[in-house]
């Protein structure tokens, strides 16, 4: 039997909805569960001042980051990364909702790695959803 779907919030590190991605840099949002879920879906919706440019990718590992929000690079064990072969989940030119599946490989934990390009505006904000449709 199939439950849900159940929406989260996915927060910055820091614990604000809003994710800021002021301008030509790479945040990461807190790390979120995957346990248990069958089926997840994202929603991305992104506000700014000026141009949107953001490529949003999906990183994992067995286990909670040792520091949420700080770029790790595969060298320790448990680091997070983006699986193998796997594309990125949107990139974000505009101001409009976008619903996206998303297929996580079989591992504990999941967040999002959001990079803005040269052109994305110092004010824009990011807002996501993670849905997931879990099997009893």
């Amino acid at each position: 039997m199939k439950i849900g779907p159940d929406v989260y919030i996915v927060r910055e590190a820091g614990g604000d909805e809003a994710i800021a991605v002021a301008g030509n840099v790479t945040v990461y949002s807190e790390a979120f569960h995957l346990r248990g879920g069958e089926y997840f879906a994202g929603a991305f919706f992104a506000t700014s001042d000026g141009v949107v440019a953001l490529t949003i990718q999906l990183e994992q590992s067995w286990e909670k980051p040792a520091i949420e929000g700080a770029a790790e690079d595969g060298t320790t064990a448990g680091d997070y990364q983006i699986p193998e072969n796997m594309a990125d989940v949107i990139v974000l030119a505009d101001e409009e909702q976008h619903y996206k599946a998303l297929t996580p490989v079989a591992l504990p934990y999941g967040r999002f790695k959001i990079a803005g390009s040269v052109s994305n505006a110092a004010s824009t904000l990011l807002y996501i959803r993670l849905s997931k449709q879990e099997e009893i």
